[in-house]
């Protein structure tokens, strides 16, 4: 009774301070955001976009020739289809690292490899705190507390344990 206790009202938030992730505060901003208008959310995601690409565009030599064309001073939805679309042979080369990346900063992931070969990328802190609270945020939805009693099949691993 007191293990439930703990780990409903502190439970994430020791996750938090042992990971290092922000799980709770990407939550509140999942529960916050998912009653925003559809305007909203196609600013948001728009705002989004136009930073990795251009991110992207300025630090990662691959995708910097594919996008010198775009102007994001005036990025706008209609820019939209210029943005290249890598392919998975694409992300398993070794100059599609971004520069200045530091490896030991996040963790090796790699796609379920359905479709081929997985690919292997890097998740930081905050696409990992992203995950999880969509993950509980879902659970919400379907009338189930984050700390509830559930089992759940997955495929394979989304998180390497090595980090290289």
């Amino acid at each position: 009774m007191l293990n439930r206790f703990i780990t409903r009202h502190f439970g994430l938030g020791f996750q938090d301070y042992s990971a290092g992730t922000q799980i709770l505060k990407t939550l509140r901003f999942l529960r916050e955001s998912q009653n925003w208008t559809q305007d909203e959310l196609v600013d948001y995601q728009l705002s989004k976009v136009k930073v990795l690409v251009q991110f992207l565009s300025e630090n990662n030599s691959h995708f910097r020739d594919k996008t010198s064309h775009l102007n994001f001073d005036s990025f706008t939805w209609d820019d939209f289809p210029q943005i290249p679309i890598l392919t998975k042979n694409e992300l398993r080369l070794e100059d599609t690292t971004t520069e200045g990346f530091d490896k030991k900063l996040n963790k090796l992931a790699k796609t379920g490899g359905t479709t081929g070969p997985p690919v292997k990328v890097y998740k930081n802190t905050m696409s990992r705190s992203f995950a999880w609270a969509g993950y509980y945020r879902w659970y919400e939805w379907i009338g189930l507390h984050y700390s509830d009693r559930s089992i759940t099949f997955w495929g394979s691993p989304t998180v390497l344990s090595t980090n290289s």
